[in-house]
């Protein structure tokens, strides 16, 4: 099926509930994001379904050349990166300066 929305805020919505949709009904014993823009899903159905939720972060999401042009929505990722980032379960950053700033940034 053809996404509806193919860029912006409609794009990430789309995609996000069509990942909601699609998970909901399926059996799994964990969920995994990868990177920031999959983690609402991942942490919905982490909570309806009681499972372990893990985070797999391979950029500074909040701080790619997009979102630092753009300070509104960067605010709205910082927030979701700061609210979803206290209630995982296990995180994944292989790279040491993703290690630092989310120490740096979340304690």
């Amino acid at each position: 099926m053809p996404l509806l929305f193919y860029r912006g805020p409609l794009f990430f919505i789309e995609t996000n509930l069509r990942i909601l949709l699609y998970l909901l009904f399926r059996k799994f014993d964990a969920i995994c994001a990868i990177d920031l823009d999959t983690i609402i899903p991942g942490y919905l159905l982490s909570v309806l379904k009681r499972k372990t939720r893990i985070f797999d972060a391979h950029e500074l999401f909040c701080e790619t050349h997009d979102l630092v042009l753009k300070p509104g929505i960067r605010k709205v990722w910082l927030f979701i990166e700061r609210f979803f980032y206290q209630n995982l379960n296990v995180v994944i950053q292989l790279m040491k300066a993703l290690r630092l700033n989310t120490k740096f940034y979340m304690g």
